[in-house]
């Protein structure tokens, strides 16, 4: 053997070190495993290997960030997402919503849902801040055609209505208010007159229906009379469809 043959890989003096030298590779064949067990370390120098170095098959995601924490994914983390056709998403793509595949990586523009809103716990309130829907109050005094949600002219929605019963609805000594939901020509596509008649203060009603394309969603109310009462609460969500 060549005397000045060094290996690039090696056990270093005192056996407690295995080396892989400047030049050299370790290989896991295919069926192996490097396992980190439980109060073991698997540590990597801040700054020495950035996600863009790992290579990943096809569809994975490597998920991580310089504190070695679990990840947070807001602008003000240093998170970076490789997925396994070479793309990688930074923490400052992912202040909207993502849609990720094959080709690359879209972000959606501006007045859409965004990770931070959904994060500060806002639930449906993100989805009607981002115009995916539209709440309104109904009183007893109410007597109009109120617009629950603007048009959307490209596509229809699918919606989920939900009705809270604000205010018993009972004729007493007149006639009860009225409500029925639906959109522009089919005032009462989602729910007709009589669905409200006799509820009780406190229920929650829910209906879904279609948003016709280029139909604001609508409510139509009518005004109670002499001592009647009724009052609600509607909310819809409204997801286009593709």
């Amino acid at each position: 053997m060549d005397a000045t043959y060094q290996p690039k890989t090696y056990r270093r003096a005192g056996g407690d070190e295995s080396v892989v030298a400047d030049g050299g590779k370790l290989i896991i064949e295919s069926g192996g495993t490097i396992e980190v067990e439980s109060g073991g370390i698997l540590s990597i120098a801040d700054g020495a290997l950035a996600a863009a170095d790992i290579a990943l098959a096809e569809g994975n995601v490597l998920v991580g960030n310089s504190a070695g924490k679990a990840v947070a994914l807001s602008a003000k983390t240093t998170t970076a997402i490789l997925i396994g056709n070479g793309t990688t998403i930074t923490s400052a793509a992912m202040t909207g919503d993502v849609t990720m595949s094959n080709a690359g990586v879209t972000a959606i523009g501006a007045n859409k849902v965004t990770n931070s809103m959904l994060a500060a716990g806002a639930g449906v309130g993100a989805l009607l801040t981002a115009g995916l829907g539209g709440s309104h109050s109904v009183l007893n005094t109410d007597a109009e055609v109120h617009t629950l949600l603007a048009l959307n002219a490209a596509k229809a929605r699918a919606c989920i209505v939900l009705v809270v019963i604000d205010e018993t609805y009972a004729a007493v000594g007149g006639v009860a208010p009225t409500i029925k939901v639906g959109e522009t020509d089919d005032d009462n596509l989602c729910f007709d007159v009589g669905v409200i008649t006799n509820q009780a203060a406190g229920t929650v009603l829910a209906f879904a229906f279609t948003n016709t394309a280029n139909k604001a969603i609508i409510i139509t109310t009518t005004a109670a009379t002499v001592d009647a009462t009724g009052g609600c609460s509607v909310t819809v969500l409204a997801i286009p469809t593709t």
